[in-house]
């Protein structure tokens, strides 16, 4: 049987709660959403939130090319959790779904356990891998609104993505049954975890 897998695998977009500044981000999303159910294609679903290669390399930090030894910026709280998946991982997940019944029609999360951080708790993690404490600036999530307003592209959709995952909880703040969970699903699959990626770029 032949089945579609969109080529998205950000953040579900019937989840979001920004979709009034994501400047018709998801909107296109949905569009092939209600085509490919509306013409009954047999498909599969797939979000991984953040892709590895986006955003950690530098800590969450826009503007950056590796993550900071010195000062680092902290955007709301902190707390709140975002997630992050190596896109060879992704590909192992999707390849798994292909001719799996149980995936038919469906939509899967990937939510590796060792993937899912706040802020606070992805900088502890760094400094304790390079054995330092870093300066923390906070910006409030009414700062962050003003900032994203003025921020020029690219960074304003940087912005916007940070707030979404870890201000709004778009990747994190929904129950997901363990049936629609790659992880659970496939135990067998070896991922890169937050970790590991770190201790490539210390």
């Amino acid at each position: 049987m032949q089945r579609f897998i969109p080529a998205e695998f950000g953040v579900d977009h019937t989840k979001v709660q920004i979709c009034d500044m994501d400047h018709g981000f998801y909107e296109k999303k949905a569009e092939i959403r209600r085509l490919i159910e509306s013409e009954d294609i047999p498909h599969t679903y797939i979000y991984c939130n953040f892709l590895m290669r986006y955003l950690l390399p530098s800590l969450v930090q826009p503007g950056l090319d590796a993550p900071p030894r010195d000062e680092v910026t902290i955007f709301g709280g902190g707390d709140t959790k975002g997630i992050f998946v190596e896109e060879g991982d992704v590909a192992k997940f999707t390849v798994c779904t292909i001719e799996d019944p149980r995936t038919l029609n469906m939509t899967l999360y990937l939510r590796p356990p060792g993937n899912i951080y706040s802020l606070n708790e992805l900088v502890s993690l760094w400094e304790t891998k390079i054995n330092k404490c870093l300066k923390k600036i906070h910006i409030t999530e009414e700062q962050l609104l003003k900032n994203i307003q003025n921020a020029p592209f690219p960074l304003k959709m940087d912005l916007i993505f940070i707030y979404s995952a870890f201000v709004k909880g778009d990747h994190t703040y929904f129950e997901i049954d363990s049936r629609s969970e790659g992880t659970q699903l496939y135990p067998d699959v070896k991922y890169t975890t937050v970790s590991e990626y770190l201790d490539t770029l210390v």
